[in-house]
């Protein structure tokens, strides 16, 4: 046997194992683990203080709705919530929330989104919020 004859047969021996390997991978199921899930969402429009804003969301299972609502600035309190129903496999939607009352000053609102499970208990990874809007409205008293 020749000197490269044995370094040959085992690189030859390596790529085999590494394609039943690549083989076996490529069936696995996709991991259901923390990171694989998410949630997006976009503010649609704000036409007289009324607020659309669309969520998508992927990986959620046990979620039974989906709340949308606004703040005033980053930290403020929820204003104009709206919770709809989300069927399973349902992975999108779009919500108009009720309109904030009109102001003749500008403030920031920032629209936020989360789950909520069949306990109606929020799931915590699913809750974002999107960019601010500087809008002429008003919280509700």
């Amino acid at each position: 046997m020749s000197r490269l004859a044995l370094p040959l047969r085992a690189c030859v021996a390596a790529l085999a194992l590494a394609s039943l390997a690549g083989a076996s991978q490529a069936t696995a199921p996709e991991p259901r683990g923390p990171g694989t899930s998410w949630l997006w969402l976009t503010t649609e429009s704000v036409v007289d203080c009324t607020f659309t804003i669309k969520v998508d969301w992927a990986g959620y299972r046990r979620a039974r709705y989906l709340e949308v609502f606004v703040t005033e600035g980053y930290d403020g309190a929820m204003l104009v919530p709206k919770r709809v129903r989300v069927r399973p496999g349902q992975n999108t939607a779009t919500v108009t929330l009720d309109p904030l009352a009109a102001s003749p000053s500008q403030v920031i609102f920032y629209p936020w989104a989360h789950l909520i499970d069949w306990k109606g208990s929020p799931i915590p990874s699913s809750l974002d919020f999107a960019g601010p809007a500087l809008e002429p409205c008003a919280a509700p008293q």
